[in-house]
C-alpha cells in the first residue's frame, strides 16, 4: 500500500491479492505457464495515468524496471468493459488483482505473473489522529472480520 500518509494513521487491513495478467487468449503468453513481466516487454500495456495514483505507478515502476519490464504504455480506458474488449482484440494487457479472473471475458485469459505477489492489492483505513480512539474499536471489528474470512 505505497501511500503519502503523512499526518495521518493508516491501519493496514489483513487483505492482500497479487496481480495478475489479463492478455488477449491468442497471444502465445496466454498458454504459457510461469509467465514473467520480461517475458511481455514486447506487449502494449494498458495502464493508468501516473496523476490517478502518484505512490502506486511510482512502485509499480520502480519494481518494473527491477524485472527489467519496459512496455509500451497505452492509456488505460475508464470503463471495464471496454478494457477486456480492447484486450480481447489484441490491442495489449493490463496487470489487475486476482478477482478480475471471475469476469469470463471471450478473447481474455487470466495469468498469474511471476511478480504479482510483489505488488499486491492492499487494503488499509487511513484516519485523522484525533479520531484514533473512536476508530480503534471498528478497527478490532474489521480485522477479525477480514481475518476470518
Amino acid at each position: 500500500m505505497p501511500l503519502n500518509t503523512e499526518g495521518l494513521h493508516l491501519h493496514p487491513l489483513p487483505y492482500h491479492e497479487p496481480l495478475i495478467a489479463a492478455l488477449p487468449a491468442s497471444w502465445p503468453e496466454a498458454a504459457r505457464p510461469g509467465l514473467t513481466l520480461s517475458a511481455l516487454n514486447h506487449r502494449p500495456l494498458f495502464w493508468f495515468k501516473r496523476e490517478r495514483n502518484p505512490g502506486f505507478f511510482d512502485y509499480t515502476r520502480r519494481i518494473f524496471d527491477r524485472a527489467g519490464y519496459a512496455p509500451t504504455y497505452v492509456e488505460e480506458p475508464a470503463e471495464h468493459d471496454v478494457l477486456l474488449a480492447r484486450i480481447a482484440r489484441g490491442e495489449g494487457m493490463i496487470l489487475l488483482p486476482a478477482s478480475f479472473s471471475a469476469i469470463q471475458r471471450q478473447g481474455v485469459a487470466f495469468c498469474p505473473v511471476a511478480e504479482g505477489d510483489a505488488m499486491p492489492l492492499s487494503l488499509g483505513v487511513i484516519y485523522a489522529p484525533h479520531q484514533a480512539e473512536s476508530v480503534q474499536q471498528w478497527l478490532s471489528l474489521l480485522d477479525g472480520i477480514l481475518a476470518t474470512g
